[in-house]
């Protein structure tokens, strides 16, 4: 159902050189990019009305697939794929590359706020299922996709949490 589902890939680039792999943030989205390409849509299309969604994955895609974590951007040079428990742990070291945990960060977020994962399925695609929820900014754009979510079998949500700018 999802595959038929109009999508625009936002980063052609992809300057991390992994364009078979699906970048995934473990802990909350990767903010600075996030911005920017909401930003370059609205400039593109003349569109400020924020159509993004954030997808919440299982987490069982660590583990059911192959995986790369990266403590910061995947595009640096500083920084090199870490795998298995110890990739993952990383994440949340008290100190990555130049970034200090500050005391007051909940133990939950990465250390660096564009820490990701790469994904690799076994078909380079991710499949539907893999998909927990959906978080919209508004009512507007929930319920503007409440159909394609009840016929995917996805929970659809409000949460502006994203796009606060605290968390940027």
């Amino acid at each position: 159902m999802l595959a038929n589902v109009n999508k625009e890939v936002v980063d052609v680039e992809r300057w991390d050189g992994h364009p078979n792999m699906i970048c995934l943030s473990i802990s909350r989205p990767n903010y600075f990019m996030f911005k920017e390409k909401i930003n370059q849509y609205a400039q593109k299309t003349n569109d400020m009305s924020n159509p993004w969604c954030v997808l919440e994955i299982c987490p069982c895609v660590l583990w059911n697939f192959h995986v790369n974590y990266f403590i910061a951007n995947a595009s640096s040079s500083r920084v090199k794929p870490l795998s298995g428990l110890v990739g993952l742990r990383e994440m949340f070291a008290s100190k990555v590359l130049d970034w200090e945990r500050k005391s007051n960060e909940k133990p939950y977020l990465t250390t660096n706020r564009q820490a990701e994962v790469h994904v690799l399925p076994d078909d380079g695609r991710l499949p539907s299922d893999y998909i927990a929820s959906i978080a919209f900014l508004n009512d507007f754009n929930l319920t503007a996709n409440s159909l394609l979510l009840d016929a995917a079998g996805i929970m659809g949500r409000v949460d502006p949490w994203h796009w606060h700018p605290d968390f940027r």
